[in-house]
């Protein structure tokens, strides 16, 4: 009776969101916070880190991609807008708005509902 029980609900699972019986082996693991938008911030005129960074009013000293912050404290976790402000002593400050868009396909087993970002912005020495 149990095999009957688990063939059924592998085979909804199937029917109804396309994911294939693995799926159920292991839970899908939560994105990480953040993991919306990842962004750098370089020197314009020698593409050096610029460690005194602030990206929407939160210190940004960041060697590699590291997650954005919004102006409020939160983390951005779907599609849509995600305001950047970024700011540095010395720098041209620059307002920008990173679209992240939706998935194609959200569906997929442990599929993200949005196709995360990354961007490089260039602060151009005053």
């Amino acid at each position: 009776m149990r095999f009957g029980f688990v063939a059924v609900v592998l085979g909804l699972c199937g029917a109804l969101v396309g994911c294939s019986g693995d799926c159920l082996q292991l839970p899908c693991a939560a994105p990480p916070p953040g993991s919306v938008l990842t962004l750098r911030v370089l020197d314009a005129a020698d593409a050096g880190i610029v460690h005194s960074a602030r990206v929407n009013g939160f210190p940004f000293d960041c060697a590699t991609f590291c997650f954005v912050q919004l102006p409020d404290g939160g983390f951005p976790y779907g599609p849509g807008p995600v305001p950047v402000a970024v700011e540095a002593s010395g720098y041209v400050p620059q307002q920008l708005d990173v679209v992240v868009p939706a998935a194609v396909d959200p569906h997929t087993c442990c599929a993200l509902d949005f196709v995360p970002q990354q961007r490089t912005v260039l602060l151009v020495p005053l």
